[in-house]
């Protein structure tokens, strides 16, 4: 459950060549607040430095307890801990599009 009580439904699962991240909905609440506002110049180190592909898929994700968007797909790319590449395509409740290019 995320800080502002939205039940998060993901699964994580390897693939051939990348992990595909899934599910019914998940909060982005927390992970946007980190990238807006931690002033820590601290890296987090979560993988070797090898290479990794996430393909992303999820149905609905709430960015706060009022704004949501659906159907998030795209790709993230990281290279030595860092976002080489990042894609995401998304539509909101009034059926814009959104998108993330890096």
């Amino acid at each position: 459950m995320s800080v502002n009580k939205i039940n998060n439904y993901l699964s994580l699962s390897k693939k051939k060549d990348h992990f595909l991240i899934e599910g019914n909905n998940f909060s982005l609440n927390s992970i946007i607040e980190n990238i807006l506002f931690d002033d820590s110049e601290a890296e987090l180190k979560l993988f070797t430095n090898k290479p990794r592909v996430f393909k992303i898929k999820f149905k609905e994700n709430n960015i706060d307890k009022e704004h949501t968007i659906y159907n998030l797909l795209g790709e993230i790319v990281l290279n030595n801990n860092k976002i080489t590449k990042l894609s995401l395509n998304s539509k909101f409740k009034d059926n814009k599009s959104g998108r993330a290019i890096v």
